[in-house]
């Protein structure tokens, strides 16, 4: 399956990660992406892990040095929880490697998983001309404070109004 890389330029790449769902041979070497409950299972490097939209990213705290990336599983196309869980990744835990998205994703919600912290997305449907509409609907301006920037919150609380940033 192809991936799409999400930084600027959006572009099309091969997978070099594999996945393992804990049976069969274990993989002798990495990449590879196995399941939450078998981290301990495996010392491969690089090594990633599937996290579904139930489970509490906090949960990987103790193994996230040893992970080079995340791969966060979207049950239907408009589910914010994998939005949530990168947020808490990224921004409460310090997860500096490869956030994945996959599942049930649509091409015009790549933008927003770019601004969740998402640095590559899986998706199965995309073709190469999708890339020209990616192109048209990136988001120059974005009402979220995380933003930076392009935050119209940040613009628009600049005077001195409003309320404290969250």
């Amino acid at each position: 399956m192809p991936l799409l890389r999400l930084a600027p330029p959006a572009i099309l790449r091969d997978d070099p990660w594999r996945t393992w769902d804990g049976t069969g041979p274990r993989p002798a070497r990495g990449p590879v992406i196995v399941p939450r409950d078998r981290l301990a299972d495996l010392a491969v490097r690089p090594l990633g892990v599937d996290l579904a939209p139930v489970d509490d990213p906090a949960d990987l705290r103790p193994h996230l040095p040893d992970l080079a990336l995340v791969r966060l599983h979207f049950a239907f196309p408009h589910d914010g929880r994998p939005h949530s869980q990168a947020r808490l990744l990224r921004a409460r835990l310090g997860f500096t490697g490869e956030l994945r998205a996959a599942g049930a994703l649509v091409l015009d919600l790549v933008p927003h998983l770019e601004l969740a912290g998402f640095d590559s997305a899986e998706l199965p449907a995309l073709e190469e001309g999708d890339l020209a509409i990616l192109a048209r609907i990136r988001l120059p301006r974005i009402y979220a404070p995380e933003a930076g920037a392009r935050s119209i919150w940040r613009a628009r609380h600049a005077a001195g109004g409003g309320e404290a940033e969250p």
